[in-house]
């Protein structure tokens, strides 16, 4: 058997997992939300509640705030927490066949003395998430620029 030397040199770099354009899109949400908590002391996660993808969603959240003190509840458990920035975790949860999240939103907002709802889907066809939208000083991020059922 012989070893060749050099071989792996020679190859090209290996292909990124992500698309160069998507990683651009990413980079700048990163910084969106960043910017957005900004210099906050106080930070609460607000876990919501789902599925596997929610629990995904979940930890790339706490990845991106790494280095960052803050606390993290569920969005079933608010009933005793304040604080300065509570951030919602993003989900589908203000679209039709999902719009729980509205119920939980006004009561966030009474907690917290400025709210992140983190990249969501929005449905504004639907009246109670049109509604909340339109009612909330929280900040808004959209996972996508349009929304069609």
């Amino acid at each position: 058997m012989r070893a060749e030397t050099g071989a792996i040199s020679d190859s090209p770099p290996p292909a990124s997992p992500v698309p160069e354009r998507l990683q651009a899109e990413i980079d700048l949400s990163r910084s969106k939300i960043l910017n957005a908590i900004g210099d906050a002391r106080d930070i609460t996660f607000i876990r919501t509640y789902g599925n596997i993808g929610d629990d995904l969603i979940h930890a790339g959240f706490r990845k991106l705030l790494a280095g960052i003190e803050y606390k993290e509840v569920s969005i079933l458990e608010l009933h005793d927490v304040r604080g300065e920035l509570g951030i919602i975790s993003g989900s589908g949860g203000w679209c039709k066949p999902h719009h729980s999240m509205v119920r939980y939103l006004h009561d966030a907002e009474k907690r917290f003395e400025r709210l992140i709802v983190l990249p969501s889907t929005y449905d504004p066809s639907v009246k109670t998430v049109r509604d909340a939208l339109q009612n909330s000083s929280a900040l808004f991020f959209a996972r996508e620029k349009n929304h069609t059922n």
